[in-house]
């Protein structure tokens, strides 16, 4: 795929070399770090090589908390400066995942490989106006691999858990064919805390496999790509605990994708657009689910000058849904228009969007971004952005037996961010502020037994990331501090902790071998109660060739006894063994 970037054409005017140099992807017109007015975090493919799974991958972002409900498979949210379900919106490779029969449209990214991924950006605050609804809180882009290598990896570790991948790519002519494959078993644990249970604790398996083909042509820029996942688990109620009989948890995701780009006029335009179709049946206890979505999109990109780059996009979706008992065969279309500007002059920049949303769920919403910049001098960089975004209604919430409201308002949310950014050779430090906003937050009234729009939610605070190297040693450190609170009752919301954090340090021996150590923490906070705070100690050594990786990890090495969710424990201490090679 060929795009339209001001990488090549505004490098030059940073007046650092050792500034961030990764590209913003998210901000629909390719810019580098020191030139997007936005709050990313990028994690390339070196870092996600060492790494166990995408949640773990995800938890080391500032701003971004993921909370599991047990260890393999369990019921996974991504929350986002005190932004929860259903308000950080996931791509892979440009097509939408959130499901459409999840009660609050979520993403079930528990299930997705990591083997497969060659790139993750996380983009923080209200993305409204570059991606509609469903991105009050950000967005997660995800890119697979679609480079001419051949590669193999496999695992094992603590509770008979086990994994295999492959990823492969071979040219003929202008075509390049891709196939890629993932399988993960696990005996597993209990998902519902045993120290809860009376007796015996059943272990709750997991399994899924995953496979992705793709087949390119390089003249004609068209990409046709079909995923495939399948997962099973058992998993406990935390009404019910620990129970053998009618815990079995089933999820199936098909994704057909047709992307197509063109480079026009001396590459000074570009041109893309996408179709896909993507269908989701999946299993929880008793209640049955299934689900479609249609996305279609374009969009065009213009380079107007040295200095300035204008982005016009469109796109459309259609989502249906069916609950077993509670509904039957609903869907909502959606449609949106947008326009993004960049300029730069010197050492300012500034980035400017607009969106207009249309759905059958919701009232025509405008959405809106406005960000600006200086580069201080060489090192130093500060932002300053504010946005607009929403959350639309869902499916599940207007048409439940069980207190649908088909009168539901979109949830508005406001977001505005600054930052200082200092970025030198052998380090690197940036600070963020930031406060959030929401009104007509969707609830559910245990007195009426319906949903209504009842909530106003207001979240503040402060992020820090920065990281140290000595010739052969590195630390970093990853903080968030945060209040997220219920604007009208002053209560906290629920699972979202005061401060989470890490810090890690790493050596670099001879002989391509490094050894990692880090120490992850999470203050208390509000799940029907008091959550006490928790930390685990993660060590592992990884040997590193040319065509070769083996890593020895221990995860939570004192074995510490916690409960991320009430009722719900993790896996305890987890050791695995790791090896990759490239063919």
């Amino acid at each position: 795929m060929i795009r339209i970037s001001l990488f090549g054409l505004l490098l030059f005017l940073s007046h650092s070399s050792f500034a961030k140099t990764y590209t913003v992807l998210g901000d629909r017109i390719e810019l580098p770090y020191d030139k997007s007015s936005s709050q990313s975090y990028v994690i390339e493919a070196d870092e996600l090589a060492k790494s166990a799974s995408l949640n773990q991958v995800l938890s080391k972002v500032p701003g971004l908390f993921v909370s599991q409900s047990g260890a393999y498979g369990g019921n996974t949210t991504y929350f986002m400066r005190g932004q929860g379900r259903g308000q950080v919106k996931v791509l892979i490779d440009g097509v939408e995942v959130n499901d459409p029969t999840d009660i609050d449209r979520s993403v079930q990214l528990q299930h997705f490989a990591l083997s497969n991924i060659s790139r993750i950006e996380v983009i923080k605050g209200a993305q409204g106006a570059l991606y509609g609804a469903d991105s009050a809180g950000g967005v997660i882009l995800i890119t697979t691999k679609k480079d001419q290598s051949s590669s193999m990896n496999a695992s094992y570790g603590s509770h008979e858990t086990w994994s295999g991948g492959f990823y492969t790519s071979a040219k003929q002519g202008d075509f390049r064919l891709r196939a890629s494959g993932d399988l993960i078993s696990s005996e597993g644990i209990s998902a519902y805390n045993d120290a809860r249970v009376t007796g015996s604790a059943e272990k709750d398996f997991y399994k899924r496999t995953m496979l992705n083909l793709g087949v390119s042509h390089q003249e004609l820029g068209l990409d046709l790509n079909v995923k495939s996942i399948n997962a099973k688990a058992d998993i406990d109620s935390s009404l019910n605990g620990d129970i053998v009989s009618n815990d079995l948890s089933r999820y199936d995701h098909m994704i057909y994708n047709l992307s197509h780009a063109t480079p026009l006029i001396d590459g000074l335009w570009s041109l893309k657009s996408n179709l896909s179709y993507s269908t989701i049946e999946r299993d929880v206890q008793t209640s049955h689910f299934e689900g479609s979505s249609i996305q279609a999109g374009v969009e065009a990109k213009l380079l107007y000058s040295s200095s300035g780059a204008v982005a016009l996009f469109s796109d459309y979706k259609v989502d249906e849904a069916t609950a077993s008992s509670e509904f039957s065969q609903k869907d909502q279309e959606a449609y949106g228009l947008g326009l993004t500007h960049h300029f730069n002059h010197d050492l300012f920049f500034s980035d400017q969007s607009i969106r207009l949303d249309k759905a059958q769920a919701y009232d025509s919403t405008l959405s809106g971004r406005l960000g600006v910049g200086k580069n201080l001098d060489e090192s130093q960089t500060i932002k300053l952005q504010v946005a607009s975004g929403f959350k639309a209604p869902t499916l599940y919430q207007r048409f439940t037996s069980y207190g649908g409201n088909q009168d539901l308002n979109a949830t508005k949310t406001y977001s505005l961010q600054a930052s200082y950014g200092l970025s030198q050779k052998q380090s690197s430090y940036e600070l963020t502020a930031f406060n959030t906003k929401a009104t007509n937050a969707i609830d559910y009234d245990t007195n009426a037994s319906r949903y209504f729009n009842i909530g106003k939610t207001k979240t503040y605070g402060l992020e820090l990331a920065n990281w140290w190297k000595f010739s052969a040693l590195k630390l970093w450190t990853n903080y968030t501090w945060q209040r997220a609170r219920n604007d009208i009752t002053g209560a906290e919301l629920a699972r979202q902790p005061r401060w989470f954090g890490t810090l890690g340090l790493s050596y670099q021996f001879e002989h391509n071998l490094e050894a990692q150590f880090s120490h992850e923490a999470v203050s208390k906070r509000n799940d029907s109660g008091k959550l006490p705070y928790y930390d685990t100690f993660n060590i592992s050594l990884t040997w590193l060739k040319k065509t070769t990786t083996f890593k020895l990890s221990v995860d939570n090495l004192f074995d510490r006894e916690y409960e991320p969710v009430r009722f719900y424990a993790p896996a305890g201490r987890v050791v695995n063994l790791f090896a990759s090679w490239s063919l």
